[in-house]
This record gives C-alpha cells, sequence and structure tokens, in this order.
C-alpha cells in the first residue's frame, strides 16, 4: 500500500512540474468556462442585448425622432445615428453594423393619423451573414412600434387628437373615391365618438365592470420591410449563399493547423539536433529559418486556395467571389500573417509535448475570440472588443471582404494590415528567440 502511495505521489509532483502540462489540466479548461459561460450568460439574460444597429433618419419630424431616441435608449440597441441611407447600407455591407433601421419619409405624420394615407414605414436592412441577429432586430421594432400605439390608444388625449387628425385629412382629400370617403368618414366619426367615452370605460374597467382589451394588439397600422444588404460584382445585387458565409471559417482553421504544423516541425528538428546538422553545414542560419518560412507560406497559400478551388468548382457549394483581386490579396496577406504565428508557436515549449499543447491552446484562443468556434455577434460586447488582438478575426474579415461583401481596396487595407504585421513582428521575434536557444 505504501508502494502505491509513494507511486501516486510520484505522479502528481510530475505533473505539478510539468508547468506545460498543469496549465492545461487546470487553467485551460478554466478558460473554456469563462468564454463560453461569458456569452451564455449574456445570451440567457438578455437576449438581443447591445445588438449593433445604424439608425437614418429620412422623415426628421417630431415622431421621428422621438422612434429614434426609443431605439437609442433601448438596453437591447448600441444605435448609432447616420444622415443618409447610403452610409447607414454601408455600416452594414462592411460587417461594423448588424442592421440599419431607415425611417422612411412620413413616418411622423403616418404614426399620427395611422387610418389615413399611407402608413409609417421603416425599413430594416440586415446583415445576411447575422440572419438570428437580424432576426431579433426585427421583432423588437415590432414590439417597440406596438408600445407606441399602446400608448395610444391608453391615452384618451392622443386616442382623440389622432382619429380628429385623420377624419380631418380624409375629408380633405379629393384623391380619395366618394363612397370611400363616406366610410372613412363615418368609421373615424363613430372612433372619436369612443374615444371621448374612452375615459369613462377605463373607469368602469378599473372597477372590474369594463371588457377585455385582448384584441386591441392585433391591429398593425404600421409598414416594415426587411431587406438584404447585398454587395455588388460588376452587376446585379444577390444575396451570398450560406458556403460562401461559411468557408472563411473554415479556411482558417486549415490556416491554423498548417501554421502549428510548421511550428512543430521546427521544435522536432531543434530537439532532435536536425537545427545543429544544418548549422554546422555551409548554410546561412538565416537561409534556414527562411526557408521553413518560404514553406510554410507556400503551404498555407497552397491550401487555401485547395479550399477555395473546391468551394468554386463544387456546385453544391457555389462559392463565387466578389473580386478574385481582392481574394488574391487576402491569401497573401493571411498566409504572411501566420507565418509570423508559426514562428511564435515554435519558441513557447522547449518540449515537443509543451510546445505542441501550448500552440494548440494559443491558436484555440485566438479561434475563440476571433470568430471562428461562436460568432462575435454573441459575444458580449467587452468579447468584442477583445477580438481585435485575435488575428483569426482579420484573417476571416479579410476573407469575407474578398468573397461576399464586396469591400473595396480601401476597406481591405486595414485587416491586410494587420496581418501584415503580425506576420513580420512574429517571425522577427520568433526567429531571435529561436536561434538563441539553437546557440545555446
Amino acid at each position: 500500500m505504501r508502494a502505491t502511495f509513494s507511486i501516486a505521489a510520484k505522479d502528481i509532483s510530475l505533473l505539478v512540474r510539468d508547468r506545460p502540462g498543469l496549465f492545461f489540466s487546470a487553467a485551460f479548461p478554466l478558460i473554456y468556462a469563462i468564454f463560453f459561460g461569458s456569452i451564455f450568460s449574456g445570451m440567457s439574460s438578455k437576449p438581443a442585448s447591445g445588438i449593433k444597429v445604424a439608425i437614418v433618419d429620412l422623415d426628421q419630424s417630431e415622431g421621428s425622432r422621438a422612434f429614434a431616441r426609443d431605439i437609442d435608449d433601448s438596453d437591447a440597441f448600441e444605435a448609432q445615428a447616420f444622415a443618409t441611407r447610403d452610409e447607414g447600407l454601408d455600416a452594414v455591407r462592411k460587417g461594423r453594423r448588424t442592421a440599419v433601421v431607415i425611417i422612411e419619409p412620413g413616418f411622423g405624420k403616418g404614426l399620427a393619423s395611422p387610418f389615413a394615407g399611407e402608413p409609417p414605414a421603416l425599413t430594416i436592412g440586415a446583415d445576411p451573414a447575422r440572419g438570428a441577429e437580424s432576426g431579433m432586430v426585427e421583432g423588437l421594432l415590432t414590439e417597440r412600434l406596438f408600445t407606441r400605439f399602446q400608448a395610444m390608444f391608453t391615452d384618451p388625449a392622443q386616442a382623440r387628437d389622432m382619429v380628429r387628425t385623420s377624419l380631418e385629412q380624409v375629408k380633405n382629400d379629393d384623391a380619395i373615391a366618394p363612397l370611400t370617403k363616406g366610410v372613412l368618414t363615418t368609421f373615424l366619426g363613430q372612433l372619436d365618438a369612443f374615444a371621448t367615452a374612452l375615459p369613462e370605460a377605463m373607469d368602469k374597467e378599473s372597477t372590474g365592470d369594463g371588457v377585455d382589451d385582448g384584441e386591441a394588439g392585433t391591429f398593425s397600422p404600421f409598414k416594415l420591410t426587411k431587406v438584404d444588404v447585398l454587395r455588388q460584382n460588376d452587376g446585379p445585387a444577390r444575396r451570398p449563399n450560406s458556403f460562401e458565409i461559411s468557408f472563411p471559417q473554415g479556411i482558417a482553421w486549415g490556416i491554423m493547423g498548417v501554421a502549428a504544423g510548421f511550428g512543430l516541425s521546427l521544435v522536432v528538428e531543434r530537439t532532435r539536433g536536425t537545427m545543429l546538422r544544418l548549422r554546422v553545414a555551409p548554410i546561412a542560419p538565416a537561409s534556414v529559418l527562411l526557408g521553413k518560412a518560404l514553406g510554410c507560406f507556400i503551404a498555407i497559400v497552397g491550401v487555401m486556395s485547395l479550399l477555395i478551388a473546391v468551394g468554386v468548382t463544387v456546385p453544391a457549394f457555389s462559392v463565387r467571389p466578389a473580386s478574385w483581386t481582392m481574394l488574391g490579396v487576402a491569401i497573401v496577406c493571411s498566409a504572411i500573417g501566420f507565418v509570423g504565428i508559426m514562428m511564435i508557436s515554435s519558441v513557447l515549449g522547449r518540449t515537443e509535448a509543451a510546445a505542441s499543447g501550448i500552440t494548440w491552446a494559443m491558436l484555440t484562443i485566438m479561434a475563440m475570440l476571433g470568430g471562428g468556434m461562436v460568432p462575435l455577434m454573441f459575444m458580449p460586447p467587452w468579447m468584442q472588443t477583445a477580438s481585435n488582438i485575435s488575428p483569426v478575426k482579420w484573417a476571416i474579415t479579410s476573407l469575407e471582404g474578398a468573397i461576399w461583401r464586396g469591400y473595396t481596396p480601401a476597406e481591405m487595407a486595414l485587416p491586410c494590415g494587420v496581418l501584415l504585421g503580425v506576420g513580420l513582428v512574429g517571425f522577427a521575434i520568433g526567429s531571435t528567440i529561436f536561434m538563441r536557444r539553437a546557440e545555446g
């Protein structure tokens, strides 16, 4: 029995001394728990908390401004105002906003007199890659509109003003057919009498003598139109299919796999003496590392090209890039960025096992933060901000921009610039540390 306890104590001691192993046994599961717990807690308490929307008020009336303020004050939205329709749509197309809420001209007039003329109209321009979230936007806006109409009908003064305004418009509108005008005039006159008697009815309701008002919610005197914000590709706009939206995430995992493989190969060559034999040969050390970097670059480009070729040639996928030129730029920049990640990963552990675990932990965290596992829209605001440090996010953004968002060169500059910076800095730091260890 003593031997059994001794062996157990020895193994526990070895685990504690093995810092990478201890990290993956205790710390890394905690990171997973915190990551998904933060996401799910935010979704359960506020399913649509902080949805980023753009607001474009084309009506500029008192009613439209009040409705825009209502959206801005809501905890469900993170609103940003834009002056024109094109600016709002462009913010959604570039992925900065989930949807744009366009308050159409005549909204305030229609809100004040829903029984005459055109009803108040809203247009929702939605990002097709965020179907679930844009559906939440539509539902929440519908709720806000019903709330405003409910307030009108439960306020006798507002109800009378609204009905009388509508009645006056009907009487003065010569475009309405006489028979229709007569019907509307009679109906609105009776409704005016009802609105006048409403305070007495509400008093009776408060004493239990009133009638059930459950049918009031079936009235919907507004127009809500939902459209997809689509890219232009030298022709008519079209909706991206699901594979065009999902392929960038899949390609990102392929990039990470290649980078991890080359990073571990450098560790293996260092620990098994291959690098030492290469250094005593008539080959400059810099040439060895550059050769490794070039091989990694070519492999990443090859994998990305293969995956894109499958998406383009297989009819079931029908991936049609918006710009082949921008796609080529995205491929090159992503490859350079992850060559730098490869060099950093090659110096994170001194043994093969430690390097393997740490490399995949680092890449997995990058994927979690960068939208490779859970879409960024479902993350809490602080996590969406933290995602900017993940190269995976910028690789996915550049690929989306080239495949279906239709980014211009100016719009591609940010994600590609970040990837190039990560690649150059990562290669410089990783190669410096690697050579020092090899010399030791």
